[in-house]
């Protein structure tokens, strides 16, 4: 029989927009159709008045949960725990998930060790998506002054919570091989998370990139220093002079992770110089119903974060038949894999991109076009719907079966360790960078290309 399962996300349509929300939005059709009971615990955008609603296998909950880190995310925390303890009272589910973001899962490991909410017997599945201590290493650039980044203590306290949530979790996967070899060593797992790939929506059909005389590459994602984008614009200041038909876009917000705290669009620029700002447009944020235009009208796409998990504007841009040129410490290049779908570059190495990105440009459209369908073929297999949820329904299955035979693991060690965390947190005001070298099978090839 099928699991009946309970998801957290504060995202979920018609509210979404960020990567949890997006993954949410996908799976949870998947894994109804598979033949699975899905509740989907969200933010109410009513502030006062909860709300049901049922469509066929999903029942969504949607209760007020606060907005911001902080307090905003302690009151999403207790007022998501709150309804996965009713329905687990009224055995409606077998299994709940929580993304380890914001600390989602805080409140209910809490209350379900010390029975503040009742006897709760229900395992605890965490999803890594994207932990707020790694996000903040990568915004912060290290000076001899500040070489950590620093916190208040309301991050510190939702650094804290997404560490008890991971290290007292029944189970965890990652989408990406990079993630979960980092999660493990970073949080002294015993076990390796289980890789399961996000899972693709409804597919577009591969139109032909636009026959004009213009040519655009395109960079979809904040202005922020995680995503790459000041490595970016120094490769793109020397290529653009030698491709006068193309122009960079960037199609999103601005961000304060410049140095010093400034605003990396005003930095990027001054990186770019007059002449190559001349040949990059910059957009601002768009909604998300309005990026398949962008992916339509672009001849190739590039993600040049210097990490990341698994991002969906990856997936975006190779559903899409484009062409997409990656960094190499992230999920975007073991999505790339082998499959000759775009070219790839060292992180942080702003000549390699240069590289990358020549070998792309200089392509005909006719080859540029059977690179973005070979980017095409692999998303469609790795990220294919019914398989990741069979993959998903399995991981539940174990995960129910073992609670059943063993209880939930939490013990002295992880409730001491969570306690360190925080004091260390709260009084240092330091968070130490959590990005070692990471060696994954995908790291390996580090400078592959077209």
């Amino acid at each position: 029989m099928p699991p009946r399962i309970a998801l957290v996300s504060r995202e979920y349509p018609p509210h979404f927009g960020g990567g949890i929300g997006t993954y949410a939005r996908h799976i949870v059709p998947a894994l109804a159709a598979r033949g699975c009971t899905v509740h989907v615990i969200t933010q109410s955008h009513n502030e006062t008045h909860p709300s049901t609603e049922r469509q066929g296998r999903i029942t969504i909950h949607r209760v007020p949960m606060g907005v911001g880190l902080g307090p905003g995310c302690l009151s999403a925390s207790i007022h998501a725990a709150r309804v996965v303890a009713d329905l687990a009272r009224r055995m409606e589910i077998d299994i709940v998930e929580f993304a380890e973001c914001e600390g989602a899962g805080a409140a209910f490991l809490m209350a379900r060790e010390s029975g503040m909410l009742g006897r709760l017997e229900l395992p605890v599945v965490v999803h890594l998506h994207s932990p707020t201590e790694l996000n903040l290493a990568l915004n912060h650039e290290p000076t001899p002054e500040h070489p950590d980044p620093g916190v208040s203590p309301a991050i510190g306290a939702v650094v804290a919570a997404e560490r008890w949530t991971i290290r007292t979790a029944d189970a965890i996967c990652a989408p990406s091989h990079i993630m979960a070899s980092w999660a493990q060593q970073h949080f002294g797992l015993e076990h390796r998370p289980e890789i399961i790939p996000y899972a693709i929506g409804p597919v577009p059909e591969p139109t032909p990139a636009p026959t004009g005389e213009g040519r655009t590459l395109l960079y979809t994602g904040r202005l922020e220093r995680r995503k790459g984008v000041d490595i970016l614009c120094r490769a793109w200041a020397l290529v653009s002079p030698d491709f006068p038909v193309w122009t960079l876009r960037m199609v999103g917000a601005d961000t304060g992770t410049g140095p010093a705290g400034s605003s990396m669009r005003a930095y990027i620029e001054s990186i770019l110089g007059p002449q190559a700002l001349r040949r990059t447009v910059f957009i601002g944020a768009r909604p998300s119903w309005a990026l398949p235009e962008e992916y339509r009208n672009a001849h190739a796409c590039i993600i040049p974060s210097r990490w990341e998990n698994f991002p969906n504007t990856s997936i975006e841009a190779m559903t899409h038949a484009r062409p997409i040129i990656v960094s190499t410490r992230g999920g975007m290049f073991e999505m790339l894999a082998d499959s000759e779908g775009g070219a790839a570059f060292r992180s942080e190495d702003a000549a390699d991109c240069e590289r990358a990105i020549r070998a792309v440009l200089a392509l005909t459209d006719r080859e540029r076009r059977a690179m973005g369908l070979r980017a095409r073929a692999r998303i469609l297999q790795l990220c294919d719907e019914n398989s990741v949820a069979d993959a998903r329904i399995d991981f539940y299955q174990r995960t129910i079966e073992a609670w059943n035979t063993h209880g939930w693991r939490t013990g002295r060690a992880e409730r001491l360790g969570v306690w360190r965390d925080l004091t260390a947190l709260l009084t240092s005001g330091a968070l130490v960078d959590p990005l070692p070298t990471i060696e994954t099978p995908a790291n390996r090839h580090a400078g592959a290309n077209a």
